[in-house]
């Protein structure tokens, strides 16, 4: 059996640092694209042990980070974007987003956690899956004013979709590098948000660019 676990990635109060952008493709080509645009995709992420947490040296540390190594001992299938609002459209019926006009590609946002696993879990039936996450006493609508009471998670070595965990989402961002991102370090001269950090940049959408 094929052990390799599926992890998508969602975007909004879960987003736990700087992601690449989706691809960015008209609206109105969503809207007749089918499962060109609207199926995940997604990229295999093999094992392997790195140092997670930021250098004694790194710009923007903060002093509560204890770096330690981390094993990641199962492969995982990572989507190769934030869940896109067209992904979520298709499968909830309805599009939470308050940047609508950014286009069906562009990541859904404005959901909260409880959203997320809702999402996930129907992600999984669709695709004949085990769902990963046990929800009881939930009301609302996914999207608008959903919540439960509780939850219970199957595991990491569940064979539906799931969030990545922290530490996966770091292994996987980091893509094998050691510096603040894989495409290098922050600036040491810059401020919030100026000068545009050329890093930075081409990684993540931030108050400089």
């Amino acid at each position: 059996m094929r052990r390799t676990l599926i992890v998508a990635v969602i975007v909004g109060v879960l987003a736990v640092g700087l992601t690449a952008t989706a691809l960015l493709v008209p609206w109105q080509e969503l809207l007749g694209g089918g499962d060109k645009y609207t199926e995940p995709t997604f990229k295999r992420v093999n094992t392997g042990r790195f140092a997670m947490g930021s250098r004694p040296e790194e710009v923007g540390r903060t002093d509560d980070e204890t770096r330690h190594e981390v094993s990641i001992t199962i492969p995982i299938e990572v989507q190769t974007t934030e869940v896109t609002q067209a992904q979520w459209e298709r499968l909830m019926g309805q599009n939470p987003a308050g940047f609508k006009e950014c286009g069906g590609d562009c990541p859904v946002e404005n959901i909260s956690w409880w959203d997320a696993l809702e999402y996930l879990n129907r992600l999984s039936s669709s695709k004949g899956m085990p769902q990963c996450y046990e929800m009881t006493g939930c009301i609302g609508t996914p999207g608008v004013n959903f919540r439960c009471e509780e939850m219970n998670f199957a595991g990491l070595e569940c064979r539906g979709y799931r969030l990545p965990t922290e530490a996966e989402w770091e292994y996987f961002t980091r893509a094998g590098t050691n510096t603040a991102f894989y495409t290098g370090d922050l600036a040491p001269t810059r401020t919030e948000c100026e000068p545009v950090d050329l890093d930075l940049r081409e990684v993540a959408w931030y108050c400089g660019n």
